[in-house]
């Protein structure tokens, strides 16, 4: 099974095709039912213009790491009291200024990674249970923890 783990935090898929009896209490990644899959992006890099004196034109140079977007839809199901603890007890930690490691459902890890931004969370009503579901943006901000 693939997680996506973030800061220590792991969170199961989704499983194929939800229904409100194929969710049992826990965390989860989205994988397509409620948002899309974890994803990365490019680097983002800074740029610095170079001239060079008697040849037309700028040069840029690729100067410094700057950031990699990492977006996740997180996903809390059980009864309403065991949501609301275990949502907010999870991405307070996550908004902690430390920063930490987070691993794609691929294997792939990003070092240096923080929670920048997570959406309110929407609540669903399953067959006697809740599930939240919440968007988070994180961003690698340095390629070290």
């Amino acid at each position: 099974m693939s997680y996506f783990e973030a800061g220590g935090q792991q969170f199961a898929p989704l499983p194929e095709g939800v229904t409100p009896t194929a969710l049992v209490q826990g965390m989860y990644h989205d994988t397509g039912y409620f948002g899309p899959a974890p994803c990365a992006g490019a680097k983002i890099m800074k740029w610095v213009d170079v001239d060079f004196t008697d040849v037309d034109g700028v040069a840029q140079v690729e100067h410094g790491f700057r950031g990699r977007p990492i977006m996740a839809v997180l996903v809390f199901a059980g009864s309403l009291a065991w949501v609301d603890s275990n949502s907010k007890t999870t991405l307070d930690a996550l908004k902690t200024n430390t920063r930490y490691t987070i691993t794609m459902p691929g294997g792939t890890s990003y070092d240096g990674c923080k929670l920048i931004r997570p959406e309110p969370g929407k609540y669903f009503n399953l067959s006697g249970g809740v599930v939240q579901v919440v968007p988070c943006l994180f961003m690698q901000l340095s390629e070290t923890n």
